[in-house]
C-alpha cells in the first residue's frame, strides 16, 4: 500500500504542531492556576498580619483596662480601710492593698502573655502563607516553562518522525511501508 510523502510528512508536522500547541496551553494554564494560587495566599498573609496587628491592639486595650481595675480595686480597698479609721500605709493593711495590686498586675501580664501568643500564632500563619505564595509562584514560572520544552520537544519529535518517514519512503523505491 503507497502513502504520498508529501501527505504523511505534513500529518506528522501538524500533529506535531498540534501537540505542541497542546503542551504550551497545559503549560499555560497551570501556570495561571499556580498564579492565582499564590495571591490567595498572598491575601491570606495580609489577614494573617491584620489579625495579627488587631490581636496586639485589642490585648493593650485589655491589659491597660485591667489596669484601671485595679487602680479602682485598690482605691476602693483604701477607701473602705481609712473610713474604718484605720492608717492604710502601715501593717496588713498596707499588706491588702499591695497583694491586690500585684494580683492586678499578675493579672495584667497573663493577658499580654496570652495577647502575645496570639498574635504570634497569626505571625506564623503570615510567614507560612507568604512561604506558599512564593512556591505556587515558582511553580507557576516552571509549569510555564515546562509547557515551552515540551512543546519544543514535540516539534522536534514530530519533525525527526517526518523526515524519518520521508528517508524511509525514498529508501524502499517511493513506496512507504509501516514498520511501526
Amino acid at each position: 500500500m503507497g502513502f504520498d510523502p508529501v501527505t504523511l510528512t505534513a500529518l506528522a508536522v501538524g500533529g506535531a504542531g498540534l501537540t505542541a500547541f497542546g503542551k504550551l496551553e497545559s503549560g499555560n494554564a497551570a501556570s495561571e492556576a499556580a498564579n492565582y494560587q499564590a495571591q490567595v495566599y498572598q491575601n491570606n498573609q495580609t489577614i494573617a498580619n491584620q489579625n495579627a496587628d488587631w490581636a496586639e491592639q485589642a490585648g493593650s486595650a485589655k491589659e491597660a483596662a485591667q489596669g484601671m481595675r485595679t487602680a479602682a480595686t485598690v482605691g476602693s480597698i483604701k477607701a473602705k480601710q481609712a473610713a474604718s479609721g484605720v492608717d492604710v500605709n502601715t501593717g496588713s493593711n498596707k499588706d491588702v492593698t499591695s497583694a491586690a495590686a500585684d494580683l492586678g498586675k499578675l493579672d495584667a501580664l497573663t493577658i499580654r502573655s496570652n495577647t502575645a501568643r496570639e498574635a504570634y500564632g497569626f505571625e506564623v500563619q503570615a510567614t507560612s502563607a507568604g512561604a506558599q505564595a512564593g512556591l505556587s509562584q515558582m511553580e507557576a514560572s516552571h509549569d510555564t516553562e515546562a509547557g515551552d520544552i515540551g512543546a519544543a520537544s514535540s516539534l522536534i519529535s514530530g519533525a525527526s518522525s517526518a523526515f524519518g518517514k520521508y528517508a524511509q519512503w525514498q529508501n524502499v523505491g517511493g513506496t512507504y511501508q509501516n514498520t511501526g
